[in-house]
């Protein structure tokens, strides 16, 4: 006799399949197949499963794009405490063209921690023929969660026309993992 659920062979006195458990109705033509019908029945169920494997796996691939562009895709948003590079350097089909720098332009920066307090230190310089009465650099300081845990600050007076500062932007949390220009300003 086979096994209605399973598909095995089993004797013929069995009260119930010694491999799925499932009863078997003693003397009932419904309760044991020939070994004919059960491989029908298989072959039905197994195109059955092989039709359903390929939907989830055009799911599993879509899902997995998509992971892969959030977690390794291009963030510009955030820059590394140990790698700051200026625009100029990122890429040298860029150099060909004629770049129009900025009126104040970040020329450097990088951070430091210490006991009491964050520093980022750098240089902006002012690309512009004006002198500016007033500059701003402020920096978003991260632990190394992502979350944001406090800011970087420093100013300055009369920027000269085509002048350099070197700058000194204080943040109170000694925590910090990553740091991000959060604006640079002045008038």
């Amino acid at each position: 006799m086979i096994c209605q659920n399973c598909g095995k062979s089993i004797p013929e006195d069995s009260k119930f399949c010694p491999y799925c458990a499932v009863p078997t109705v003693l003397g009932q033509p419904d309760s044991c197949a020939t070994e004919e019908s059960v491989n029908t029945s298989q072959a039905v169920n197994y195109k059955k499963r092989k039709k359903g494997i390929i939907p989830i796996f055009i799911v599993a691939t879509l899902a997995l794009g998509i992971f892969g562009i959030m977690a390794y895709g291009s963030d510009d948003s955030q820059i590394s405490a140990t790698e700051s590079t200026p625009p100029e350097t990122v890429s040298t089909a860029l150099a060909a063209a004629p770049i129009e720098k900025p009126d104040l332009e970040l020329l450097s920066d990088e951070c430091t921690v210490n006991d009491y307090s964050t520093h980022v230190i750098g240089k902006v310089k002012n690309n512009t023929s004006k002198q500016y009465t007033y500059v701003q650099i402020q920096y978003a300081l991260y632990d190394k969660d992502e979350n944001q845990i406090g800011t970087a600050l420093a100013n300055v007076n009369g920027l000269e026309s085509g002048g350099t500062w070197k700058f000194d932007a204080i943040g109170l949390p000694t925590e910090t993992y990553q740091y991000k220009l959060i604006n640079l300003t002045g008038y």
